[in-house]
């Protein structure tokens, strides 16, 4: 009996997660194309402690800005819509007069840099319109899980690092821990001043979010009192309060380490 010759799998590319989306720019009436990918596409197939989703073949975070290429406008796919004419004012004043457009990507597929171009591009369009804490701290909390990403592709053999890599992993490191704590500090005014949902987050997530970041950076006090509020919650769910839970051992471990 002649042997079953089985096809290999077909392997998946970053482009086959990715399609053209038409916007048109709300500053200057740009039509764009910007690469989004694919809804249910991209299987999730893990979390970090401050809730960046880990996704098969593709790191989403990377399609999250729409941007004009011709006014220099960008903005999280979220906060996307119409803008008042002030903010269209202030746009065109600070940013249009100096802008010089981008170099198109190859393909739909975004590099990092490229990616992170656009995120700061995002970030000074949303500090010159004055928009709320929370579409800042979005940004600047995607910013630190894009310069993660890099850092860890670059491997975890840390100690055998070239002086070169050990450079750059040192550098995306620094600018990881830069953009975490701008990110807490904008969330937790964003959580004194708004109501959730939060930049897309109900109570619990983004109070689990703060806490993740206040004990990140040793506030051991204010992320204890953070999860005292998920534990007492009736919104949180059981699988919530459990993870809440290991999340406060874990402080109490690191305290004890200080």
């Amino acid at each position: 009996m002649a042997a079953i010759k089985r096809s290999a799998p077909k392997k998946i590319y970053e482009g086959d997660y990715l399609f053209m989306k038409s916007y048109v720019c709300p500053v200057c009436d740009n039509k764009l194309r910007i690469a989004t990918v694919k809804a249910g596409t991209a299987r999730m197939i893990g979390q970090d402690w401050d809730l960046r989703p880990i996704h098969k073949d593709i790191d989403i975070q990377k399609y999250d800005v729409v941007h004009c290429n011709k006014c220099g406008f960008a903005v999280l796919k979220r906060y996307f819509g119409v803008l008042p004419k002030p903010h269209k004012e202030l746009i065109l004043k600070k940013i249009t007069e100096q802008y010089d457009p981008l170099a198109d990507p190859v393909g739909m597929v975004l590099t990092y840099d490229e990616a992170m171009t656009r995120y700061k591009l995002a970030l000074l369009c949303a500090a010159i319109r004055q928009v709320h804490d929370s579409e800042l701290g979005l940004i600047t909390l995607k910013m630190a899980w894009l310069y993660r990403a890099q850092k860890l592709a670059l491997g975890d053999d840390v100690e055998n690092f070239t002086k070169a890599v050990r450079i750059k992993y040192d550098g995306f490191l620094d600018y990881e821990e830069k953009y975490l704590k701008k990110a807490m500090d904008y969330l937790i005014k964003a959580r004194q001043t708004e109501e959730p949902p939060i930049a897309g987050m109900n109570e619990t997530a983004i109070d689990f979010l703060l806490a993740s970041l206040c004990g990140h950076f040793g506030k051991f006090d204010d992320a204890a009192r953070l999860v005292s509020g998920i534990l007492q919650s009736k919104q949180s769910s059981s699988s919530q309060k459990d993870r809440a839970r290991d999340m406060l051992d874990e402080f109490k471990s690191k305290r004890e380490r200080v």
